[in-house]
Order: C-alpha cells, then sequence, then structure tokens
C-alpha cells in the first residue's frame, strides 16, 4: 500500500531491500523515505551517507555532472548533507570533529582536509562554525531548583565582539579558537561569493558572529541576505531562533519566516541529569530540524536549476529508462524502448511529492474508455504498447504477505491475492463507495480483471468472488499495471 509519493531520483529495482554496499537490509529505510539512491543515475540504493560516499567512487555513472554540496561544521549525524543528498545533489565528506578526530580544525590533518575541501569544485557550500563562546545567555545567573546559579561566564559584549582583552588561561584558547573558526567560515563564503558560487553561513540570531568586522562586510555585499526562523516554525520542539547569511534567494525565501506563533513549545530552562551535572536545552537540539534540512535541499535545487548548472535530465533519464526496458523481451527494438522512455518520463514530471491526490486523479484521467481499468499505451508499427507504470515513485508498506499452503498455477495464486487483498481492505470504513487502485504485473490479471471474466475457469470462478466482493462494497477496482521489478509487491511475496 502507498499514500506517499518518493522524491523523483533514480529507477531503483523494487527488488533490491539490501544496501548496494553493505548489503545491510533497508526495508524500514524505504518506509521512512529515508534510503539514499545514487545521485548519478545507477538505479543504486543505500542505507547511509557514508555508503554513499564510498559507492560513488566505484559509480560507473559518475560521468554524470551533478551539482556539488559541501558542509562544514556539519554535526555528527549530518542531517542537512543527508537531506541535500536525497535531493538529488552530490556531496563531499561533511566535515567536523565529531565526524572524524583527524577532522580537528586546528590539527595539522584538519587544516589539510580544509585545504582540499576549498580546492574542491563545489556549487554550494554551508557553514556553521562553533557558538559556545558567541552567545549572549553566557554570565546571566538563571534560577535551577531553587537557587540562582551564576552559569558559563560572558566572554564577549558588544564593545568586545572579538572578546574581553583581560581573558586568560582555558577561556583565552576558547575565544581566540572560535574566533579563527568563525572568520575562516567567514573568508571562505565571500570567496564562492566573488566565484559566483552559493554560500550560506548560520549561527544564533543574537550571536555576537553577526557583529564582526569582516561578518558585517559579507552581509554588505551585493545579492546577500540574511534569513531569519525558529527551529519551531520547521518542526523544532523549541522556540530557537537562528539566522542565516546567504546569496541564494530561494533559500532566502524558504527559509526567512521571523514571525513565529508557535510560542514557546517547550522551556528552555537547565535541568540536571542523573549523575547532577547541569544540561543545556540549546545543546541538545543544536541539530537541525529535518523540516529545515529539507527546505534548504528543495530550495538549493531550484537554485541550481535557475542557475542552469543542474545537468539535462530528460535526456539522460530517458536513456536511463531505455537500459532499464533492455531487460524485457516485449520492449524490442531502441524505437519502442525510446517511445516507452518518453512516456514514462513524462508520468514522472506528474508525480511531485506533496501533490499525492493530482497524481491519482491523473491515473483516473487515463482510465480505460470502459472504466474497467487504467491504461497506457503508445502507437508503435500500427500496434497499442502497455507501458509500465512508474510504480517505484511512491513509498510502499508492506500490509500483507503469507506463504502458501498449496502449490498452484501463478495466475490462480495472484487472483487470490488480490482477493485477500480486496477482503482485508472491505474491513476498514472508509474503503466502501471508492474507485481502488491496484498496481499489478500480470498482464494477465490486468486484462482479467478489466474485462471481469478469463477462458480460464479456475481464475472464472476466482473473479466471480472478486466481483462479489466489490459489488458488497461498491468498489471499482481499476489495474493498473508495472513491471515486476518496480513492483514492490513482488519481493514479499517471494518469501521462503
Amino acid at each position: 500500500m502507498a499514500v506517499q509519493l518518493k522524491r523523483p531520483r533514480g529507477v531503483p529495482s523494487a527488488q533490491q531491500l539490501a544496501c548496494a554496499r553493505c548489503r545491510t537490509d533497508v526495508t524500514e529505510h524505504i518506509a521512512n523515505g529515508q534510503d539514499i539512491e545514487c545521485v548519478f543515475g545507477c538505479s543504486a540504493r543505500l542505507c547511509s551517507l557514508e555508503c554513499f560516499l564510498e559507492h560513488k567512487d566505484q559509480c560507473h555513472c559518475s560521468a554524470k555532472e551533478v551539482p556539488l554540496f559541501s558542509e562544514r561544521w556539519a554535526g555528527g549525524n549530518c542531517p542537512l548533507t543527508r537531506a541535500i543528498l536525497q535531493e538529488g545533489l552530490d556531496v563531499t565528506r561533511p566535515y567536523d570533529i565529531k565526524i572524524s578526530p583527524l577532522m580537528d580544525f586546528f590539527s595539522e590533518s584538519g587544516k589539510m582536509i580544509w585545504e582540499d575541501l576549498d580546492q574542491t569544485p563545489v556549487e554550494a557550500e554551508h557553514h556553521a562554525p562553533d557558538c559556545k563562546t558567541m552567545s549572549r545567555a553566557r554570565g546571566r545567573p538563571f534560577l535551577l531548583e531553587g537557587q540562582w546559579i551564576k552559569g558559563p561566564p560572558a566572554l564577549r559584549d558588544e564593545r568586545n565582539v572579538m572578546g574581553f582583552n583581560n581573558l586568560k588561561g582555558h577561556q583565552a584558547v576558547q575565544v581566540r579558537q572560535g574566533n579563527r573558526m568563525a572568520l575562516r567560515s567567514v573568508k571562505r563564503c565571500k570567496e564562492l561569493h566573488e566565484k559566483g558560487k552559493v554560500f550560506t553561513l548560520e549561527h544564533p540570531w543574537r550571536s555576537f558572529l553577526w557583529y564582526m568586522k569582516a561578518t558585517v562586510e559579507l552581509a554588505s555585499l551585493p545579492g546577500v541576505q540574511m534569513a531569519v526562523f525558529s527551529n519551531c516554525c520547521f518542526g523544532g520542539q523549541r522556540q530557537k531562533w537562528t539566522a542565516v547569511l546567504t546569496n541564494s534567494r530561494h533559500i532566502f525565501e524558504a527559509l526567512h519566516k521571523p514571525d513565529c506563533d508557535h510560542g514557546l513549545t517547550q522551556d528552555y530552562q537547565p535541568f540536571y541529569d542523573q549523575d547532577g551535572v547541569i544540561q543545556y536545552p540549546t545543546e541538545m537540539e543544536a541539530e537541525y530540524p529535518q523540516g529545515m534540512c529539507q527546505a534548504y535541499a528543495q530550495s538549493l535545487r531550484e537554485e541550481m536549476l535557475e542557475r542552469g548548472v543542474w545537468p539535462e535530465e530528460k535526456a539522460f533519464r530517458v536513456r536511463q529508462l531505455g537500459n532499464e526496458l533492455v531487460k524485457y523481451s516485449r520492449f524490442t527494438g531502441e524505437e519502442l524502448r525510446t517511445k516507452v522512455a518518453l512516456h514514462i518520463f513524462e508520468m514522472e514530471e506528474q508525480l511531485v511529492t506533496g501533490k499525492e491526490n493530482e497524481a491519482r486523479h491523473y491515473l483516473l484521467q487515463n482510465g480505460h474508455y470502459r472504466g474497467t481499468d487504467v491504461r497506457f499505451a503508445v502507437e508503435h508499427q500500427a500496434q497499442r504498447e502497455l507501458i509500465p507504470y512508474p510504480a517505484y515513485r511512491w513509498l510502499w508498506r508492506d500490509t500483507l504477505s503469507y506463504r502458501w499452503k498449496q502449490e498452484a498455477h501463478i495466475n490462480e495464486l495472484e487472483t487470490q491475492a488480490m482477493i485477500a487483498h480486496v477482503r482485508r481492505l472491505l474491513k476498514e470504513e472508509d474503503v466502501q463507495h471508492v474507485r481502488l487502485l491496484i498496481v499489478i504485473d500480470s498482464q494477465v490479471l490486468f486484462y482479467a480483471i478489466g474485462k471481469g471474466r478469463s477462458p480460464a475457469k479456475r481464475i472464472n470462478r476466482l473473479l466471480r468472488r472478486l466481483t462479489a466482493l466489490a459489488l458488497m462494497g461498491d468498489l471499482y477496482i481499476l489495474p493498473v499495471w508495472t513491471l515486476s521489478a518496480w513492483n514492490f509487491a513482488d519481493r514479499p511475496s517471494r518469501r521462503a
């Protein structure tokens, strides 16, 4: 069953339920929409960012030019880089000491990795340097369990944005290192802007970073804007205000939400953990909300399309689909495969995430004139050739699967499976008086359901049972044909 569309990426095989790199089962990833598909269009499915980075070096389609994104100070889980990758952009390995100790900015290895990233031909880059020493909350006492706690000492103020002159020891080192990281990111963002590339620089809205001379100069450049938003506007648990400086109009428009009416959904009051150590909720929510990452990734894709740096999708996609159809004997001849691939590409263009109802209406608009099935076909040599529906564009979940107790012909078993599925659906109150779209990979069953009868007596008996169920629930069962490799239900049906 599927109720949600996936983002448009490659053509993954519905039977490929293991990571192409580490062979981990990715069934749950697929169900949650968290699987990663190779951005170069080789149709490989991967379980993690690390597996993609390893696969990328050996991908036979890596010659395809895809815009490259890089993230500095990405955090341990790198949700933004992952969202960018799922949107179809290529990515470099994110830079953060939490990912690898070799990425310590102040070590020799960290400096070398940073310089190598500077030489990488990226189209967009995101920076979020450490903000612990630049918070205005430092130096403010707070009440905790009836006692006033002094809290971390202030290290800067409006007149001393680079840090107090009288700092010594560990505090002086903290401020000096914070300044170096921040100014290096600001310098890099300025370089990207001068090269005509996209940059984003993120910090808390009231951070002292925004008052540094280098940052003020960067913000004053033509085309640079500051987006301000609260985490709760993108699914965060608290009203945590953040600012993003960028030269991308699309990213600015997607993120800029200066008016928030959500209120404080959770308090930011510090608390003691089980070991008696004070914990600050701001640190616990340092990772970007998933909604913010998706909005950023989608707007960056729009920016790349507007700038004309995205590769020509149609020609590449049609060629890729044609190569997939070569495996099937019914699509003989390059001319037929090209015609079918073009129609599939046009169908993919209609399958847009967030417009699931429009996708269903599109299916109904292509129903057979008798109203018995949904049929896509193309004229070829005076004949009508069926076009498989791109069912892989939906997020499918396994709702019913079991072993057969007896052997029978495959056509009979598939018809029995259809009856079991319809019977299960009729137990739900909202599945009555509706048109039921069912994707199947059997042309025998496709035509038999459409006609309501079959030359085979055994299938005819089963079709009578199916018709009785349809009459009982006032259902219009409309089959849609697809390839077995694009049918998510094919793999669960083969369980031993």
